[in-house]
């Protein structure tokens, strides 16, 4: 059995496959995004946000737009925090023309990236993908 242990000694493997409808077989990657939150994908290239303390898990949509209702989601954070694309690319040391791809849709930053685009603008990962912001 996989085991992934968080800082109080559960098994957070264990947890996701009781609390979603996920099997040991059928996780592909998992990643920690937070203290308490891991993103997954499934065989199926579906992707679930988990998380640890509510123990609760979110799908998320992949649409054809996708990317580019990612990139619209991460813009509006931005404007209501005040945020240029210029100083989000300083605060990550990365260009300001690969900010500029991500919010126009045309790629898409990987999961650590979006982690560090959370904590600069003050949110949580899931604010990119539910509009609850």
């Amino acid at each position: 059995m996989l085991k992934i242990i968080d800082d109080q000694g559960r098994n957070v493997i264990k947890n996701i496959i009781d609390h979603t409808s996920l099997t040991e077989n059928n996780i592909r990657k998992i990643k920690t995004i937070g203290y308490d939150q891991v993103l997954i994908e499934d065989n199926k290239g579906c992707l679930i946000i988990y998380d640890m303390i509510l123990e609760t898990s979110r799908k998320i949509n992949k649409t054809p737009n996708f990317k580019k209702e990612l990139g619209e989601r991460i813009k509006t954070i931005m404007t209501r925090k005040l945020c240029t694309e210029k100083d989000l690319a300083n605060k990550l040391k990365i260009s300001q023309s690969t900010i500029s791809r991500y919010l126009k849709g045309q790629t898409m930053p990987n999961i650590i990236t979006l982690k560090k685009i959370a904590d600069v603008l003050n949110c949580y990962i899931d604010d990119f993908f539910y509009n609850r912001f």
